[in-house]
């Protein structure tokens, strides 16, 4: 199957294994997404609207009639298209802040519409009605969704949603017939129900639909009439707002440049403004919320795609936090039975704030304020020992398993803490949070440092790669060379040759290879998150490009092949097994784009004015470790050749040097041996 990824006049493509399933995933800037992979094995695939501050499911699968294979998907980034080997070909386009899809086809052909309309957590079976109209030249679905003594202990109207479909006078025809459907993929999970019930709808033969969804019947169609009749302007609308990703790149590689374009479309996709309603998705298809520390993660980047919207995020999540410091994971949370707490939230958010301040942005008193009262109260609350403590699940490591809790005193969080302390002195210039930052420094670097490698927690020296995350945070805590050691100490213990860094010590009884799903077994004890390696990537750039330089390439050419070649494409996953690299976890994962932007920001930056690529300036050399045990990275990913050794241009120095000291000692003697010569005279 032949992959295209296609954005203002750069274009790329790669041919890929056939049972890949691979699909794309369009966004509409308002919280909604549609999904669709080559097989539609998973109860999160196809078409969901956000409606009325929350999210649904509408369409479930837009099913070609005549059976074909795909072979060939193109990505434009606003719309996608796919060819089959009968030469029919299907596109899909979700304009931009529309509850509206475009479905066309090349020529007119017949299709199956099958609904799944509920909420996207609703596994409920009973008191889903549907009705089927003709109203004004449109076919209309009232969806109506009702309590049921046997689910609900209750009777009642919950909602309903209206779908209007124009399909511009094709045949469209009722089928109103409910049907079994199995999602292997949700089996694959763990995650239920992975058996239900779906109604197919209608079949209709046409060569453009356009299906629009709302709470009312009026909007429904108002809507549908109008992008029906306005789709070429909406597509060419959207494709001048996306192009500008690819604008103004000084590098020559259109990998990297279209590359680098997916990751901003993928984090922007999650960006969403609706009304009072904004904030960044943590991740479609099933992290649709606000989550507060995958959001303030994502702020650095998501600045560069829309800064003012940015600003308006932080503030209003610094706005969130409580005195105390702690934030609940997702913004909209009210009490803790409905999400946990975290510890570490706070932290970032004002981290980016200093960033932005830098920039001249934000209301300085508004931060400053906010900081001064969340550090008093932490101190009073949560600091113990002269450490700060957090909860068990109260870290971005919040899952359990096997007593593996990480509560009281965890590395990242004293980095954060240290940073705080930093950023009020900067706000303030109170010497007193000059003085706490030096005694939680001398007694992070007492207790936690051995000489050799960074604790995880206090009295807990499991490898894990919240180190690299310590560094980013607060890079003062040790000096270059001790970060240095650090750093080859941990990647001997959980590098993965594909190019990623286990969550865990790869020789621990905890270590899991194989992603376990929505069990947690694995998730924070093996599994490798992206947004963790494009941050370690960059970790190991600012302490020595040179010496990390083959790591550095491994995890960004790793990255690479995730969001252009694998999964959702265009898109970065949430996470990959330990044992090899695959796109599993959340489809599209916002901090993974995030830091993939930052990571190569920076580490291409003084490529950039030269004219080079990546694939050129980080070539890397071939290594054979073993996959369990490798400290160093092995062959090189996506087909790129290792032309030379990074080691062979320090060779080279060193005989270079050695010439040059003998050349120097032979003029010296031929100088010596003249001036002798010149005194026997």
């Amino acid at each position: 199957m032949k992959i295209i990824h296609s954005i203002n006049n750069h274009q790329i493509e790669r041919d890929i294994d056939d049972k890949e399933n691979v699909g794309f995933l369009l966004a509409n800037g308002l919280g909604g997404y549609g999904a669709f992979a080559k097989t539609n094995d998973s109860r999160y695939n196809g078409w969901f609207a956000a409606l009325g501050q929350k999210l649904y499911k509408i369409i479930d699968e837009i099913k070609l009639q005549d059976e074909a294979k795909i072979v060939k998907i193109k990505n434009d980034f606003y719309k996608a298209e796919r060819f089959f080997d009968s030469g029919l070909s299907e596109s899909v386009f979700i304009p931009h802040r529309r509850n509206s899809l475009v479905y066309e086809l090349s020529k007119e052909s017949s299709v199956e519409i099958v609904l799944d309309m509920r909420e996207p957590y609703d596994g409920r079976n009973f008191g889903r009605n549907y009705e089927i109209l003709e109203e004004d030249g449109l076919t209309i679905v009232k969806y109506l969704k009702n309590k049921n003594w046997e689910e609900d202990k209750g009777e009642g109207k919950e909602y309903e949603i209206y779908l209007a479909i124009d399909a511009g006078g094709g045949k469209v025809e009722k089928i109103g017939r409910w049907t079994a459907k199995h999602y292997s993929y949700d089996e694959k999970r763990a995650s239920q129900p992975f058996d239900k019930y779906v109604y197919k709808a209608l079949k209709i033969n046409a060569k453009k639909i356009v299906f629009s969804a709302a709470l009312d019947k009026k909007t429904a169609k108002s809507e549908s009439k109008f992008v029906f009749k306005n789709a070429n302007e909406l597509e060419n609308k959207d494709k001048k707002r996306l192009d500008k990703f690819a604008k103004h790149s000084k590098v020559d590689d259109e990998k990297t440049i279209v590359s680098c374009a997916a990751a901003k479309n993928s984090l922007a996709s999650l960006m969403a403004r609706d009304g009072k309603k904004f904030g960044i998705c943590a991740g479609f298809p099933w992290f649709f919320q606000f989550w507060t520390s995958d959001e303030s993660i994502c702020l650095k980047s998501a600045s560069q795609i829309d800064r003012a919207l940015a600003e308006k995020i932080l503030l209003r999540d610094i706005g969130f936090i409580s005195d105390d410091g702690k934030m609940y994971d997702v913004l909209d949370a009210k009490t803790p039975d409905e999400y946990s707490l975290n510890m570490d939230a706070a932290g970032w958010l004002f981290k980016r704030a200093a960033e932005l301040l830098k920039k001249g942005a934000l209301n300085k008193k508004k931060v400053k304020n906010k900081i001064t009262v969340v550090i008093e109260n932490l101190r009073k609350k949560y600091v113990k020992d002269g450490f700060a403590h957090s909860e068990a699940g109260e870290t971005w490591m919040d899952t359990f398993y096997a007593g593996d809790l990480r509560d009281g005193a965890r590395i990242e969080i004293q980095a954060l803490m240290l940073s705080m302390y930093k950023e009020a002195y900067e706000l303030t210039s109170d010497e007193k949070y000059k003085i706490w930052e030096a005694e939680l420094r001398g007694n992070a670097r007492k207790k936690f440092w051995n000489g050799k490698i960074l604790a995880d927690g206090l009295n807990d020296w499991t490898i894990r790669p919240n180190i690299f995350i310590a560094y980013y945070i607060y890079p003062d805590l040790l000096n270059n060379a001790e970060w240095t050691s650090c750093f080859k100490e941990a990647l001997s213990h959980l590098w993965l040759n594909w190019g990623g860094v286990a969550t865990i010590d790869k020789t621990s009884p905890l270590f899991y290879g194989e992603h376990t799903g929505e069990t947690s077994e694995s998730y924070h004890r093996g599994d490798s998150w992206y947004w963790i390696n494009n941050l370690a990537a960059l970790a190991m750039h600012r302490v020595d490009e040179h010496i990390f330089k083959d790591y550095i390439s491994k995890i960004l050419q790793a990255s690479s092949e995730e969001l252009l070649w694998r999964g959702y494409l265009g898109h970065m996953s949430e996470l990959s097994s330990a044992r090899e690299q695959r796109s599993e976890g959340a489809w599209a994962q916002g901090w993974s784009a995030a830091m993939y932007m930052e990571a190569m920001e920076e580490i291409m930056k003084p490529q950039r004015s030269s004219k080079a690529s990546f694939e050129k300036f980080y070539e890397i050399k071939v290594l054979k470790p073993s996959v369990l045990t490798a400290k160093k990275p092995s062959e090189a990913p996506c087909g790129i050749n290792a032309k030379y050794e990074s080691s062979h241009h320090r060779n080279l120095l060193r005989v270079y040097e050695i010439i040059l000291v003998i050349v120097l000692l032979f003029s010296i003697s031929v100088s010596l041996g003249a001036a002798a010569f010149a005194a026997m005279l």
